[in-house]
């Protein structure tokens, strides 16, 4: 609820834009990609050549890059054009081609062109408005079969305890309102897909607070 009042006065078409153009720059430098993490996606996905991949938060569009090169058919969505011009000079630089998509992640059905054969989020859950109809809302965005790829820090790897944070993190986690961009419970990702009941969910090890979740719509 908070996030979506917060959406109503920071409207990316309008030309807001989170990301400064700085910070956009300095990001991108140390923005890099896990390489076991791609392998991981194209396993899911059964094959990246020919499929089509929107990358959810793409940021500078690091990961998409390696999606491309792999032979998939790339869309990048993010809040920020800042980054998105970035994702656009490193993709065309490299020879490849995408379509880009400003928007908030959430509204993924509205401002983007599906569905898709795959889904893919790192690391930008927690920019969602609500953990259980952002879950909705991804697996709205994939065809029968395909799949929402999601690897997401949770609130353990948060160490900043300031008392508004601590409050965030409870509403999130006891009442499920979400206030800001708290990373989700442990477990919530895997929660907000099963309550939905067309899609099968599968979980691997939690790695340094940070869990991977597939889900693949069954109907």
């Amino acid at each position: 609820m908070f996030n979506r009042i917060h959406s109503l006065f920071h409207d990316p078409a309008r030309g807001w834009d989170p990301i400064s153009a700085e910070y956009a720059a300095s990001y991108q430098k140390v923005a890099h990609v896990d390489p076991s993490v791609v392998d991981k996606f194209e396993a899911a996905v059964q094959g990246l050549r020919g499929r089509s991949v929107i990358d959810v938060g793409s940021g500078p569009g690091h990961y998409a890059l390696e999606f491309a090169r792999r032979g998939a058919v790339v869309t990048c969505l993010d809040i920020s054009a800042n980054y998105l011009r970035m994702a656009e000079q490193a993709i065309s630089g490299a020879g490849f081609t995408a379509k880009y998509v400003t928007g908030y992640i959430d509204a993924i059905n509205e401002v983007a062109r599906g569905p898709f054969d795959a889904v893919f989020s790192n690391v930008a859950w927690c920019y969602c408005m609500d953990d259980f109809s952002f879950a909705r809302e991804l697996l709205r965005a994939v065809k029968p079969g395909g799949i929402v790829f999601t690897r997401q820090t949770n609130e353990e790897w948060d160490t900043r305890r300031s008392l508004t944070r601590r409050i965030a993190y409870t509403s999130n986690r006891v009442l499920g309102i979400k206030i800001g961009h708290t990373h989700p419970p442990v477990g919530r990702i895997s929660e907000a897909f099963q309550r939905l009941g067309n899609c099968s969910v599968s979980a691997q090890p939690v790695i340094d607070h940070a869990e991977i979740v597939v889900a693949r719509r069954t109907a």
